[in-house]
């Protein structure tokens, strides 16, 4: 499944030791594809900003954008002051049983019926979708 591939490929990027902040250090050439992920919090947004201004800076992508995650409900995405120039991809929902598992080490994407894992696999989707209409090169 090509949505498997893409999560797998990011957790194992992370696991190997790329810290959070770190995008100036990582060299990639291109990106097709540029998600940024935030929780509804307004230092989460900020932090998404700065992120998108480094990166169009250092990355070359296509298309970029924004998935927020651990939101209660639709109201509280309308209510956010979200980004402009960043695709909104969706959001993923607060998970009781993702909390669980990560408190008791287990993995996530087996949790059946999960409704963030669902919530993760349409923002892929829509990401994978959504057309690349421009390449940002940087700086």
């Amino acid at each position: 499944m090509k949505i498997r591939a893409i999560v797998t490929g990011v957790t194992g990027m992370v696991g190997e030791g790329v810290p959070h902040g770190c995008l100036d250090h990582v060299a990639v050439e291109t990106v097709t594809r540029l998600l940024l992920v935030s929780d509804a919090s307004s230092r989460g947004l900020d932090v998404v900003r700065t992120i998108r201004e480094v990166a169009d800076r250092t990355v070359k992508h296509r298309h970029a954008g924004l998935a927020l995650n651990r939101i209660a409900d639709d109201g509280e995405v309308r209510r956010l002051s979200l980004p402009p120039d960043l695709a909104f991809a969706g959001w993923v929902p607060e998970d009781v049983a993702i909390r669980s598992a990560d408190i008791m080490s287990a993995s996530a994407p087996t949790l059946p019926g999960s409704p963030a894992l669902s919530a993760v696999r349409d923002v892929l989707e829509r990401l994978l979708e959504a057309k690349a209409p421009r390449e940002t090169a940087p700086a």
